[in-house]
This record gives C-alpha cells, structure tokens and sequence, in this order.
C-alpha cells in the first residue's frame, strides 16, 4: 500500500504571484529618465554602492572598526530614500513592484548592518569570527541589491 504514490502537495504555496521583472523587460519613460533629479538620484545610488564597497574594505583592514558613525554617515536614510523614490519613477507598473521590492531590501540590509556592528554597552570592542562573519554578510547582501536595482538603469 502507498507504493509507487507521490506526495500530497496540498497547502503548499509555491507562488504568491509575484514575478520579478528583469532588467532587460523593464519599461522605462525615457522623457522622465532623462530628467535632473532622476538623473542625480541614480548618480547618488551609485556613490552609495561605492561607500558600501569603501566602508566594507575597511572592515576588512580592522574587523573591530566602528561602523555605525560612518554608516550613519555615509547613508542618511532619508536621503536614500528620496534618491531609490526618485529613481524608481521612470518604471511602468509592473517593474514598479520589482524595484519596491528591491527599494525595501536595500534600507533594511543597512539597518540589519548596523544592528549586526553594534558593540554592547560596556563590552569590549571587539567582534568574534561570528560577528565578523555576520557583518560581512550584510555587506555582501547590501552590495548584491544595490547592483541589482542599478542594473535596472
């Protein structure tokens, strides 16, 4: 009995109907595009991604730096904001959702990198592998999505 029988897939949600559009289908209002803020938002997304790739090297050179001041520094939320807003207005509908999407993981991998470069009150100032590890994944995935949402442009 119940030989040879597949699995009973039921209940599982394999697809909520959410379809990524690729860079190369995006529908793009060239007018819009080629306006002064939409052209220096993408300009300042760009030099987002090179502070990212800056500040991550440093870590590199000294694991047990203080990032939050140059994080906060170097990425004021608003501003960043404002610039993926402003950015993301070119696109049709439907690239719309890919890029909010990809908007919304670009501000919470900065937030998780300073949550994962918090050094608690009173400890010493230095990460172990584990936080070093974990911080570098933050890096990876914030440089990942920032690429991603340039490659739109």
């Amino acid at each position: 009995m119940g030989v040879g029988s597949t699995p009973v897939m039921a209940g599982y949600v394999t697809s909520l109907g959410i379809e990524t559009t690729k860079p190369e289908d995006a529908e793009k209002d060239d007018e819009l595009m080629a306006t002064k803020p939409v052209q220096e938002s993408i300009k300042s997304l760009g030099a987002y991604r090179s502070n990212a790739a800056s500040l991550k090297s440093q870590f590199e050179t000294n694991t047990d730096m203080p990032l939050i001041p140059a994080i906060r520094k170097d990425f004021d939320f608003s501003k960043l904001r404002d610039d993926l807003n402003v950015a993301s207005t070119v696109f049709d509908d439907n690239t719309q959702l890919t890029i909010d999407r990809l908007s919304r993981s670009i501000l919470y991998d900065l937030t998780e990198l300073e949550n994962a470069s918090r050094f608690k009150k009173g400890e010493d100032p230095t990460r172990t592998p584990k936080k070093v590890t974990n911080v570098r994944k933050w890096f990876v995935k914030l440089d990942t999505d920032l690429n991603d949402f340039l490659k739109y442009f």
